[in-house]
């Protein structure tokens, strides 16, 4: 059953339409609609500020050199190209959240000879990599290093890569514990005011709930729906749509870079990794659901 099909079933009354003029409206609708999110959605995620600058093999950041264990072999694409760092996090140098590792290392490749980056439009299946034991320097003196633009050792680069930043430079990311709420790009948000917020919602001549809200009062929750740089955990934002169904497994979502600095995704798009609660548990990373839009 559809959100709106459940709004059919409920039958809000007449009474409820004629009553219209005593529901809030515009930007008074939407701070009490915005306050309910908070009390009742907010949750601690980690946001990270992007930093420029060189880092080293075992930091949390964006793109850069990767290491690759003596008995791993190299994340390549179906031609057999070496995968790109996108993404390395440190579980050991970041806050702690219940739901992540508290140690080890995720690596999170894309493929930089192909103009989507690896994303696959049927299965949305990522490439990453997930090493329990923070490597110490004996260890990386051991490990094969991947450059930050897929040559190993003495190659030289065959061609130019196609890559949301600019693989000459990277990014330090330093993490901070913040509050986020639902956003209202998450498809969860219309249950939310159906749940939450029926009794200040406004209705149609047929005792409907109005899900749209009026445009001052949408505009003032898109002016307020705060969009960070990069996090873990919390609420996805999409420039399209929710990628997601209820009857997704992958919910949680693992990692999401915005288009900010000097990192692009299409036309100032954001990229989003989502992963099943069950396979975050078991730290498999095998099932990742990786994907990225732009306006």
């Amino acid at each position: 059953m559809g959100i709106f099909d459940e709004l059919l079933r409920q039958k809000p009354t007449k009474t409820l339409f004629e009553n219209n003029k005593n529901k809030l409206k515009g930007e008074k609708l939407a701070k009490e609609i915005y306050r309910r999110l908070q009390e009742k959605t907010s949750e601690d995620i980690i946001s990270f500020q992007l930093c420029e600058q060189q880092c080293s093999l075992t930091d949390n950041k964006i793109g850069g050199d990767y290491f690759v264990l003596p008995d791993a072999d190299i994340p390549i694409n179906s031609n057999g190209q070496p995968l790109i760092l996108l993404a390395q996090l440190n579980f050991e140098e970041m806050p702690k959240i219940k739901e992540l590792p508290n140690r080890g290392i995720l690596q999170i490749f894309i493929d930089g000879h192909d103009g989507i980056y690896g994303m696959d439009f049927d299965a949305y299946q990522s490439n990453i990599r997930y090493i329990e034991e923070v490597p110490d320097y004996q260890t990386i003196k051991q490990c094969t290093i991947v450059s930050s633009c897929g040559t190993i050792g003495n190659e030289k680069q065959q061609e130019e890569l196609i890559l949301p930043m600019d693989s000459s430079k990277q990014f330090m990311l330093i993490p901070k514990l913040v509050k986020q709420c639902l956003s209202i790009e998450d498809y969860r948000f219309e249950k939310f005011l159906i749940s939450e917020c029926a009794d200040i919602l406004p209705v149609d001549e047929k005792g409907r709930y109005d899900l749209f809200l009026d445009e001052q009062a949408y505009d003032w929750l898109c002016d307020n729906n705060v969009w960070l740089d990069c996090q873990i955990g919390g609420y996805p934002h999409f420039t399209q749509s929710d990628i997601r169904k209820e009857n997704t497994s992958q919910q949680y979502l693992l990692f999401q870079l915005n288009s900010c600095n000097a990192i692009m995704w299409g036309d100032a798009g954001i990229a989003n990794f989502f992963i099943s609660s069950i396979d975050l548990n078991k730290k498999n990373f095998n099932n990742v659901l990786y994907n990225w839009d732009c306006g």
